[in-house]
């Protein structure tokens, strides 16, 4: 991703029009990034977190209608995060990732996607 490779401290991808199997795979590079702040992921995307994680200075997620591959690529995406005070999470009606605990120190903003 090219935008990994230059150091960018905002990503923001959205997806429009691709059916649930063709899902965009994002590249494990993301999930080791040190300087990028601000992610927002909506749409079409599928998170698998199974490699190495850090994001030491990721301030900002937003997850809007993203799947995960499983219950650890949430958990531990979130444990890689701890600086994040900014949180968006929307889930999938048909995510694979089940449960939802949150446990982040430094989180100010919890926006609840329900409301």
């Amino acid at each position: 991703m090219a935008a990994v490779a230059r150091d960018v401290k905002e990503l923001d991808i959205t997806i429009h029009g691709m059916g649930d199997s063709q899902l965009l795979k994002l590249p494990c590079s993301l999930f080791i990034e040190k300087s990028l702040t601000i992610l927002k992921l909506k749409h079409g995307i599928e998170l698998d977190v199974s490699a190495i994680v850090s994001l030491p200075c990721f301030k900002v997620l937003h997850l809007v209608w993203i799947k995960f591959t499983n219950d650890e690529s949430f958990s531990r995406l979130f444990f890689a995060c701890p600086v994040l005070q900014e949180l968006l999470p929307q889930k999938l009606d048909y995510d694979n990732a089940l449960k939802f605990n949150i446990s982040i120190p430094t989180l100010k903003i919890l926006v609840d996607s329900k409301a």
